[in-house]
Order: structure tokens, then C-alpha cells, then sequence
């Protein structure tokens, strides 16, 4: 028990905001029972080593007590709020939606997060008579993987243009693969469909690129 204690500290204070499910990932691998470390959570709660807070999608994450970790930046963002620039690598699809919704709202549009799988938009946001729909991916452990990213988040934006007065955006965490990948889309495939591209970093800081 001891041992498990000691090393989910070292996970919350180096990325603040895992949740139970991400760090059982760490420690023991996808798959791994996550009820030794959920128990192990709660205990080190009630030793005041660590709090469990509301994260925007409604988990529960994981902060160090007095904010003294290794990159937290104080944001609770689902799942990981603790992505900082050094671990953008890692930032998460659900990361980049929390991350788009903050910019977007900041700039007065309504927007709406399809959280998880399922059908329709990643983000539907409404500004006046505006519409923008925007499909976001995560970063990918490995180029490959960023590259199928890519290509998905193009593909779902296409089969999304239903709505011709819309705009439509795919976004990534701001890394130089997924810039490469866009800067090789052709200009008249661009021109064309008319998206653009979004890319977040750690943050919170996007850059709207046609």
C-alpha cells in the first residue's frame, strides 16, 4: 500500500489533475484494475496530501494540496488539467475540447462539447448568426498515430458540411507534426472546403490557421 502511495504522488504532483482512471493507466497499464488506486486516492485525501476536485466534464481529478506541483497551472480541465508545454505531447482529445471551449466562450460564442464518443460535432459553437462546427483529435503517441488523427478529424469535418452559411475547423494540440501534416493539405483543398485549422497549446493559446 505504502509502495502505491508513494508513486500516485509522484503522478499528481507531476501532471495535477489525473484522474483515477489515467493514473491506474500509468502505474499498471491499460486495463489495470483502478479500484487500488481509487482506495489509495481517498487515503492520501484524508492525510491532506492531496485534493479531489470537479474537472468540467464532471470526473474527478486528482491536484497536490497548495498547488505545489511540478506544471500545475491551476486549470481543471477534463481529464488532465495538468498538460503543461513540456507534456503537450500527451494532451488529450478531451483536453484540447476543454481548452477550445474556454477560447471559444471567452469570445463570446455559445458553445456546446460533445464529450466522449458519439454522433455529431466535437463542438458546435453559436455566435449571433454565426455557426462553427470544429471535429478535434488528441495528440497520438506516435507520428503514425497523428497522422490517422489528421486524416479522421478532415474526414469528419467533410461529411459534417451540411450547413452552408457554417464554418468548419479541425484542431490538435499545437505540436510540429500535426503542423506539417496541415501545412502538406494542398492550398486548393483548403480553399476549396473551406476549413481551417486550430491548434491549442498547453496554454490554452489557439492559433487559427486558413
Amino acid at each position: 500500500m505504502k509502495d502505491i502511495l508513494g508513486r500516485l504522488l509522484v503522478e499528481v504532483f507531476t501532471c495535477p489533475g489525473l484522474t483515477d482512471r489515467e493514473i491506474t493507466d500509468r502505474l499498471g497499464g491499460k486495463g489495470a484494475r483502478v479500484q487500488p488506486v481509487n482506495r489509495a486516492a481517498h487515503t492520501l485525501e484524508k492525510m491532506g496530501k492531496l485534493e479531489r476536485r470537479c474537472l468540467v466534464c464532471g470526473k474527478i481529478g486528482n491536484f497536490p494540496v497548495g498547488g505545489e506541483a511540478v506544471g500545475d497551472s491551476g486549470e481543471e480541465t477534463c481529464p488532465a488539467g495538468g498538460v503543461t508545454a513540456r507534456s503537450v505531447s500527451n494532451m488529450s482529445e478531451e483536453d484540447v475540447k476543454s481548452r477550445l471551449k474556454s477560447w471559444l466562450e471567452a469570445a463570446g460564442w455559445d458553445v456546446r462539447v460533445r464529450w466522449g464518443h458519439g454522433l455529431g460535432a466535437d463542438i458546435e459553437a453559436i455566435r449571433g448568426n454565426e455557426r462553427w462546427l470544429i471535429e478535434a483529435k488528441g495528440s497520438g503517441s506516435k507520428n503514425p498515430i497523428k497522422q490517422i488523427h489528421f486524416l479522421t478529424a478532415l474526414g469528419e469535418a467533410l461529411q459534417a458540411m451540411s450547413d452552408p452559411a457554417a464554418r468548419y475547423a479541425i484542431a490538435f494540440p499545437d505540436s510540429p507534426k500535426f503542423r506539417r501534416l496541415w501545412a502538406k493539405l494542398p492550398s486548393l483543398a483548403k480553399s476549396r472546403t473551406g476549413v481551417e485549422a486550430l491548434f491549442v497549446s498547453a496554454e490554452r493559446e489557439v492559433d487559427r490557421v486558413a
